[in-house]
């Protein structure tokens, strides 16, 4: 198990989990549709956008305060914390997947 890369690396993370021929499930920016190296996996039915439950292609994502400085990071996204946990809100996101579901 890995964790979602950052949306810088996606199309190269997509490169190599095709070359490995590995299955996944990972949460990226709807704009990577649009890149000339995941619209042929798409066109082709190698890839495809999940079955997303995100409203609006929106969703919070939390992590340990201590890690994050809201009024640090780039481009501050509505952000809160709750016990000692901080949650951000990214926009434009689903999920991409190779994986078999009913809905693809």
């Amino acid at each position: 198990m890995v964790t979602n890369p950052p949306y810088s690396l996606f199309r190269e993370y997509i490169a190599q989990l095709m070359e490995y021929d590995k299955k996944f499930l990972i949460i990226g920016s709807m704009n990577a549709i649009t890149c000339k190296e995941i619209f042929p996996l798409l066109k082709d039915n190698k890839v495809w956008i999940g079955n997303t439950c995100f409203i609006s292609g929106a969703e919070y994502f939390m992590g340990n305060a201590s890690l994050y400085d809201a009024w640090e990071m780039p481009n501050p996204k509505p952000a809160y914390m709750k016990d000692r946990v901080f949650y951000w809100r990214v926009n434009d996101v689903h999920w991409f997947t190779d994986l078999d579901n009913q809905k693809q």
